[in-house]
């Protein structure tokens, strides 16, 4: 059960390398070809609230056993910083 007291299925990293047999070793070990990790690619989002760098870190550390800072991402803010809001949590996602 989840805390609203529905049934919920959560899909963490790794469930997802494996249902779309994402070429990365690390997460689906079911994948014997090249290993792709994301290295060297840069993805911008824009959105309208701020989230903690703090959440990024645990949430790494916990499904991805990666505890260094060289793969927080890094957060520019063009203009007023929207600041922490409802809107959070999906700025984490």
């Amino acid at each position: 059960m989840d805390p609203y007291g529905d049934n919920a299925l959560y899909i963490v990293p790794s469930d997802a390398a494996i249902l779309y047999n994402t070429p990365n070793a690390q997460l689906n070990p079911g994948y014997t070809g090249k290993t792709y990790d994301g290295s060297g690619v840069t993805v911008g989002i824009a959105g309208d609230a701020n989230f903690t760098m703090q959440d990024v870190a645990n949430y790494r550390a916990f499904f991805l056993n990666d505890t260094t800072s060289a793969h927080l991402p890094n957060v520019i803010i063009d203009g007023n910083d929207p600041g922490l809001s409802i809107d959070s949590g999906e700025a984490l996602l």
